[in-house]
């Protein structure tokens, strides 16, 4: 009876040791099968955010053949939400970057650029910031070692914990800004808004620039003048210079070297959700020529996406 009894104690130890593997195994595999399909809608995902980087650089070539001017309420500008792709949903907007001012415009042809300076000037002050921002970063893509009044150059940057040098070269993005003497956090989060970083110089867009940059350019005009010529220019884009010279008050100089009506490169953000997945990531488009060209691309987004006007489907399939 005894020996039954261990007998029977020995089987259910050996029962329970594989019921307790069968279960371990089943776990296993749900988890591997439960990866699997995690990994399959990931590049589902990533699959239409590409094919949504080839559906903007089209909308782009498309509005290039059909205007010579540009301005935020345009088709590309407006943006769309949940759009349904490919059993996903596609979300994203183009940003006209002519729109910002471009930092890498401080330096021209390998020179200071005393204009430019003057205008990041201005606009740092608009913001809130010191003016004097402008020398540091002046001096960190300059090719010369001599500092500005308020500027830094490797003298400034080798006393620092680890040392390092000036760039003396073009940004090659805004993160860049965090190595400048005088950039934080918080100072870099409050210019991201008015700046960009483009890898080569550019005109500003009076009709995608916002008042404060717009402010900046015609340091001439009050607030008030601002405030009406920006609304005017939202309301009847400028379709050339001349026409935007004709809508400010008589005896204004305009600069146009620095100003125009027109845009090559534009900032787009993409978000797309596909079952439990969701691929977010930016590119940076060049439409100087033909088919816009991608400068850049990288995954995540900087900033929640805005769209306060995306378009309906409606529109999207009627492609006004």
């Amino acid at each position: 009876m005894r020996q039954r009894g261990v007998a029977l104690l020995a089987i259910l130890l050996v029962v329970s040791i594989v019921t307790a593997l069968a279960v371990g195994i089943a776990h296993s595999n749900m988890v591997r099968l439960g990866l699997a399909d995690r990994r399959l809608e990931s590049v589902q995902a990533w699959q239409i955010w590409q094919a949504g980087v080839e559906w903007s650089r089209d909308i782009l070539r498309e509005d290039r053949r059909r205007s010579t001017f540009d301005y935020p309420a345009e088709f590309w500008g407006r943006g769309i939400k949940d759009y349904p792709a490919e059993g996903g949903k596609l979300s994203g907007l183009l940003i006209d970057q002519h729109g910002l001012f471009n930092l890498n415009n401080l330096v021209r042809n390998g020179r200071d650029s005393p204009a430019d300076i003057a205008i990041f000037r201005r606009l740092l002050a608009k913001i809130g910031l010191s003016p004097d921002l402008a020398d540091p970063l002046v001096d960190w893509i300059d090719s010369d070692n001599v500092a500005m009044p308020a500027g830094a150059e490797d003298s400034a940057y080798a006393t620092m914990n680890p040392p390092y040098r000036a760039a003396n070269r073009p940004l090659s993005s805004i993160a860049e800004l965090y190595w400048v003497k005088g950039y934080d956090a918080a100072t870099v989060q409050r210019l991201r808004q008015y700046v960009t970083v483009l890898p080569r110089n550019t005109t500003i867009n009076v009709n995608s620039a916002s008042k404060v940059l717009l402010g900046a350019v015609l340091p001439d005009l009050d607030d008030g003048q601002i405030a009406s010529l920006w609304s005017d220019l939202r309301a009847r884009p400028a379709k050339d210079l001349n026409a935007f010279v004709r809508m400010l008050p008589a005896g204004i100089a305009v600069d146009a070297r620095r100003l125009g009506v027109a845009s090559q490169f534009f900032l787009l953000e993409l978000s797309v959700r596909y079952g439990g997945t969701k691929a977010m990531g930016e590119a940076l488009l060049d439409r100087e020529s033909g088919m816009p060209q991608i400068v850049w691309r990288v995954r995540g987004l900087n900033q929640a996406m805005t769209l306060s006007n995306p378009l309906s489907q409606h529109e999207l399939m009627g492609g006004v």
